[in-house]
């Protein structure tokens, strides 16, 4: 970012973490999740380089991704989410951000980032105050758990479990169990627009969604390299609740 105020910018994540009791939470020892009612005053710690060489600004803004790209917070310890900030030269910025999924999913994230960001466009903004919390949230899924429906759900799926084919077979380096700390890398292929708006348009009337099909897609080339063809692929969801 170019001409960030970082003080204004930290005070609109000192609102937003006001606002939202998951920003304030902790995971105790014994397991518990417990929303404190008060925390430090939140600061973004500030690396300078500023005058440096190039090269050198590059290795360092490589090796602070690198290292918030593994980072594991302890989630006894509030916060349990990390923001920094890189200075440069040109009144340029680089913010760093990084999530604890056990906290906060993507969703969320977006949610958060994008009332930080509304916060700083507009400090004087007022801000409803938000009426359910997230134990409100778990209560009412309790309550769906016991009702008839969600218990055939469960049923059905526990009698499948024993027929369910095994996760892909890929011929790997290593053995993924003796991985201690895994790495991941991103690929991404862009399609033009046109070609999308095309299979898009072609999925809609096969009665398919875009997500299906590239999940479709990407199974055939799992199967490719699969030593069996027939695999179980487990997805993440966010299954929130209107």
């Amino acid at each position: 970012v170019e001409g960030l105020d970082l003080e204004r910018y930290a005070a609109a994540w000192r609102g937003t973490i006001a606002r939202h009791d998951m920003l304030r939470s902790v995971v105790r020892p014994d397991g518990q999740m417990q929303v404190l009612a008060e925390v430090p005053e939140f600061a973004i710690p500030v690396l300078d380089l500023r005058g440096q060489e190039p090269a050198d600004v590059l290795a360092a803004l490589e090796s602070r991704c690198a290292e918030l790209s593994v980072q594991v917070l302890r989630a006894d310890v509030w916060p349990v989410f990390d923001v920094r900030a890189t200075r440069m030269d040109g009144d340029r910025i680089r913010i760093h951000v990084s999530f604890d999924g056990l906290m906060h999913d993507l969703w969320s994230q977006r949610l958060i980032l994008g009332e930080v960001a509304r916060r700083y466009d507009d400090p004087a903004a007022a801000w409803p105050e938000l009426t359910l919390t997230f134990r409100d949230y778990r209560l009412a899924q309790r309550a769906c758990e016991a009702t008839p429906r969600w218990q055939r759900a469960r049923e059905y799926w526990l009698g499948r479990l024993d027929a369910l084919p095994p996760p892909p077979e890929l011929p790997l380096a290593r053995a993924s169990g003796t991985i201690t700390r895994p790495h991941f890398v991103r690929r991404c292929v862009r399609l033009p627009q046109a070609t999308w708006s095309r299979l898009v348009e072609r999925s809609a009337k096969a009665s398919l969604t875009s997500s299906g099909l590239l999940l479709a897609a990407f199974s055939d080339v799992l199967a490719t390299w699969s030593r069996v063809p027939q695999f179980t692929l487990s997805l993440t969801i966010f299954d929130r609740v209107p």
